[in-house]
Order: C-alpha cells, then sequence, then structure tokens
C-alpha cells in the first residue's frame, strides 16, 4: 500500500497488517506503534515523528528525512535500515547488528566504532566522522563526501566508495578491495598500488601515472587531463 501527500491522516491503526506499506509527505503521523508487524516500512518527511520504539521488529524500515527522530536504539532488529537524512541522530551504538544501514546525510553523527558487523553501510556525507578505523569488515561501505583522511584499515573492504573525499592522499593500503572509486579525490596522486583492484574509478583526479594498473579489469579514467602515457593500460579488459 502507497499512501503520498495524505496531510490529514494522523491514525495508522487500521493499516497495522499491512505487509508492505509506504508513508509519503504524511507529516502529521505520530504514533506508530501500530505498524509493529508491518514487514516493509517506508516513513518518509514524517516531521512531527519523534518516537519509533515500537518499530523494532520490522524487517525493512526506511525513515527518510524524518528530521525529528533523535532515539533509533530500539532498532536492533531491524535487517535493512534507512536513517538518511534524519540530521538529529547522533547515537548509533546499537545499531551494529543490522544487516544494510543507510546513514547518509546524518551529520551529527561522529561514532561509528560500534557498527563493525555492518555488512553495508552508507555514511556519505556525515562529515563530522573522522574516525572509520573500526571498519575494516564492512563489505560494501560508502564514505562519499566525508572529511576522512586515514583508509589504512580498509583494505579488505570488498566495495568502498571514496568519491570526493578531499582530504584523502594515501591509499596505499587499498590494493585488495574488489571495487573502488576514488573519482573526485583530487589530493590523491598516487595509484602505484592499486593495481590488483578489479574495478577502479579514478574520474576526474590529478593523477598522472597510470603504468601500474595494467591489471585492472575496469577502469574509469574521465576527466583525468594529467595522464600523458597509457601503452601499460592495453590489457585492461574496459577502460571509459
Amino acid at each position: 500500500m502507497h499512501l503520498s501527500n495524505c496531510i490529514n491522516i494522523t491514525d495508522v491503526s487500521p493499516l497495522s497488517n499491512v505487509h508492505e506499506l509506504s508513508l509519503y509527505d504524511c507529516p502529521n503521523i505520530t504514533n506508530v506503534k501500530a505498524l509493529r508487524n508491518v514487514h516493509k516500512l517506508r516513513i518518509w518527511r514524517a516531521i512531527n515523528l519523534t518516537d519509533i520504539s515500537a518499530l523494532g521488529n520490522v524487517h525493512s524500515l526506511d525513515l527518510y528525512d524524518c528530521e525529528n527522530i533523535t532515539d533509533v536504539s530500539s532498532l536492533i532488529n531491524v535487517h535493512k535500515l534507512d536513517l538518511s537524512y534524519c540530521k538529529n541522530i547522533t547515537d548509533v551504538s546499537n545499531l551494529g547488528n543490522v544487516h544494510t544501514l543507510n546513514l547518509t546525510a546524518c551529520g551529527n553523527i561522529t561514532d561509528v566504532s560500534s557498527l563493525i558487523n555492518v555488512y553495508k553501510l552508507d555514511l556519505s556525507y556525515c562529515r563530522n566522522i573522522r574516525d572509520v578505523s573500526n571498519l575494516g569488515n564492512v563489505h560494501t561501505l560508502d564514505l562519499c563526501s566525508t572529511n576522512i583522511k586515514n583508509v589504512n584499515t580498509l583494505g579488505n573492504v570488498h566495495t568502498l566508495c571514496l568519491r570526493s573525499c578531499q582530504y584523502l592522499r594515501d591509499v596505499s593500503a587499498l590494493g585488495n578491495v574488489h571495487t573502488l572509486d576514488l573519482s573526485e579525490c583530487k589530493n590523491v596522486t598516487d595509484v602505484s598500488a592499486l593495481g590488483d583492484v578489479h574495478t577502479l574509478d579514478l574520474s576526474h583526479t590529478n593523477i598522472t601515472d597510470v603504468s601500474s594498473l595494467g591489471n585492472v579489469h575496469t577502469l574509469k579514467l574521465k576527466g583525468c587531463k594529467n595522464i600523458t602515457g597509457v601503452s601499460s593500460l592495453d590489457k585492461v579488459n574496459v577502460i571509459f
């Protein structure tokens, strides 16, 4: 069931047995206790929603841009959790067992050390996060447009997005990453350690030397204006 822009809805208790429910731009919803058994629940931009303590057993929960939510400690059993643009969340220490966790643009989060068991983690635009040293076992990690500088412990991450990380310089520890996005990382210049990466995006960077990248399977070099020689790339399967 999909309900959008229903500004007069306040009581959602008749929907308690719905399997999949989407409530988009329904700003006057404040009590969601009746939705505790919904399997897949999306509540977008419910600006007056603050108490989500009853939703801890929802399998897939999307609370995009519910800006007044602050306490997410009860969501420990949610399998897939989207809290993107929930700007007032500060504490995610209880979410370490969530399988897929999206915290995009949760700008007040600083400590993510407890998220070591998350399988897929999106921290893009979380600009107050500095330390990601505990996240080396995350399978898929998005740190796009963050202010991180040290990625030395992330060499075992399978899929790693570091796009537009302007403070990042040293990527020498990332040679075992399978899929690596360094696009728009203007201060990354030395990619000599990345020869075994399977899929590598260096678009719009200032790199000059790609001689070590001959074994990369898929290589993106769009907008790399400083590269002068590509003779070593003759065995790369896909270049664009």
